[in-house]
């Protein structure tokens, strides 16, 4: 059954992305002959694959294989026939295809056709003699801008890829072997027993594929990794409940931490048994979309603070180990992901800013090794202190221990029992030489409201200014 068949309102096509159409598109109007020839070359390939082409490419075709004939390769009277069965079967799809007997005239001047050529398709197809061969490729040349104008550019605007979901026993099939796999890992960290018909019912599953029959639980994993990454690589486009079914607390959140020299940490040997499942994502481009799942945990009010810990220390994890493969450096001690052509470069420049509108105390864990992956150091420093704000758990507003508060002031009155009250709460040792000193030099103060305290400096609350 083809691809249009089987999903209502999509089209199989010959070109493989809407990037080698584009191309395509290039080389056609680049005027130079040889990139017009290896235009010529892909359209026939595309005419190969599908027979039936759309009309605006079936049109480029015949007319690019026409003016693209070397002149000096034969005589002029035998290269004018080429032209003008080129130019009457380029006219009969672009004006009359499916048109009545009759309405051809109407129909050209519909469609922008001016009447001169309309005439010379008449004198080919009637007339005694063939209109000269000036004319003819005249006609021809029109007819390549004619499809610029009228497919080409416009659907350049238009085209765009679809990605066709999987069958629905492919998603069984890769969410069986997906939740077989997530409960073997987990089994193996956990140091934790599996039941035993369950295993052997697994054992069974992977006989039926591999016609091998594995004991061991770790082999057993092995091959339920394999069966993930064939299903996975069968599909156009990675199925958005994997992820879902992946970053859960109960699978990748589950909680394993340990404490390093630089804080909290997930346990090595936890992080290490995601690695090649990560990594088979990785080779499919769907990294970034786990980071960006990940971040929806980490900005989600209502998930435990240990549930947005580990997603945060995931990211870090991901984004630290992305960085040292780009680079080829040393993976030692980091999360071993397998390279890949994808950089995802463009994509978290824009993540960056979009995680600076859910700030938290977990993105310090993250935004870090985010920064360092793409590189804009103004930019980045600006981050970094709101970042660093945002995230200090003390407040902005916090006194220091040696800072005196108007209360404190020795009053050079009188003394009364209220003040001997006041005196059994003040701190002891309280030199009063060290409560206020003269200010000769007032240019700290400058710009600054009457009544600040001594701390209360411009260089470092700016925001007293006035």
């Amino acid at each position: 059954m083809s691809l249009s068949q089987k999903h209502t309102g999509l089209l199989l096509v010959p070109w493989f992305n809407s990037e080698e159409w584009r191309y395509a598109f290039r080389l056609i109007y680049s005027n130079y002959r040889e990139k017009q020839l290896e235009a010529l070359d892909l359209l026939k390939m595309w005419k190969l694959r599908t027979p039936i082409l759309c009309t605006g490419v079936e049109g480029t075709l015949i007319v690019l294989d026409a003016l693209l004939i070397a002149p000096e390769s034969m005589p002029i009277e035998n290269l004018s026939n080429i032209y003008a069965i080129a130019l009457m079967r380029f006219l009969n799809l672009s004006a009359a295809n499916a048109d009545k007997q009759g309405l051809f005239t109407k129909t050209s001047v519909k469609n922008d056709l001016p009447k001169w050529l309309v005439n010379l398709r008449h004198d080919v197809a009637h007339g005694h003699r063939l209109p000269s061969f000036c004319s003819l490729k005249m006609g021809l040349d029109f007819g390549l801008a004619w499809l610029k104008e009228k497919y080409w550019e416009p659907q350049s605007k238009l085209i765009k890829d679809y990605f066709v979901e999987d069958t629905p026993e492919l998603d069984d099939q890769l969410s069986s072997s997906l939740s077989a796999y997530f409960a073997f890992n987990l089994a193996l960290c956990d140091k934790d027993d599996l039941d035993a018909e369950y295993i052997e019912s697994i054992a069974a599953m992977i006989y039926k594929k591999f016609k091998k029959r594995p004991n061991e639980p770790q082999e057993i994993a092995n091959y339920l990794l394999e069966m993930v990454k064939e299903r996975l690589n069968k599909g156009l486009k990675i199925p958005d409940w994997c992820l879902d079914e992946l970053i859960t607390s109960r699978v990748l959140l589950r909680p394993h931490f340990e404490s390093t020299e630089n804080g909290q940490a997930i346990a090595e040997e936890f992080r290490d048994s995601w690695a090649k499942l990560l990594s088979a994502f990785h080779q499919r481009g769907a990294l970034f979309n786990i980071i960006e799942k990940l971040h929806a945990i980490v900005a989600n009010i209502s998930i435990s603070d240990t549930t947005k810990m580990m997603a945060a220390l995931w990211i870090n994890e991901i984004m630290v180990s992305l960085k040292h493969l780009n680079e080829n450096k040393n993976m030692d001690g980091l999360l071993n992901l397998e390279p890949s052509r994808y950089t995802y470069i463009v994509e978290f420049f824009n993540f960056k800013l979009q995680a600076l509108v859910h700030l938290n105390q977990f993105t310090k864990y993250f935004m870090d090794s985010i920064l360092d992956y793409v590189s804009d150091a103004d930019l980045n420093d600006s981050m970094r202190s709101l970042t660093s704000a945002k995230t200090n758990t003390e407040g902005l507003h916090s006194i220091k221990a040696n800072v005196w508060m108007p209360r404190d002031l020795d009053m050079e009155i009188g003394c009364s029992e209220d003040e001997h009250l006041a005196e059994s709460s003040r701190p002891e040792k309280i030199v009063a030489s060290s409560k206020w000193t003269k200010i000769e030099n007032t240019s700290m103060f400058q710009n600054c409201p009457l009544g600040v305290l001594p701390h209360q400096i411009a260089q470092k609350h700016p925001f007293l200014i006035v």
